[in-house]
């Protein structure tokens, strides 16, 4: 049971961290999400924005997202 209490936790802060990074980041350049990502949210509300796509980057590995472009085969 401290073993499910211990990943419940570890996963609420990778979360929050996730929300509060992108908080920062929208307030310094809101582009990042309007322009750089694909429209995810039906808002251009700073605080917004970096709560969703705080919890959708935890969730979502850069090696699934839409919206990476591959790498050229040599």
């Amino acid at each position: 049971m401290q073993a499910l209490g211990v990943v419940v936790v570890c996963i609420a802060t990778a979360v929050l961290y996730g929300i509060l990074h992108d908080q920062v980041t929208a307030r310094i350049c809101l582009d990042y999400f309007t322009v750089a990502h694909p429209p995810v949210f039906a808002t251009e509300s700073p605080t917004w924005l970096g709560a969703g796509w705080g919890i959708v980057r935890v969730w979502r590995s850069r090696s699934t997202a839409p919206f990476e472009v591959s790498p050229a085969k040599a």
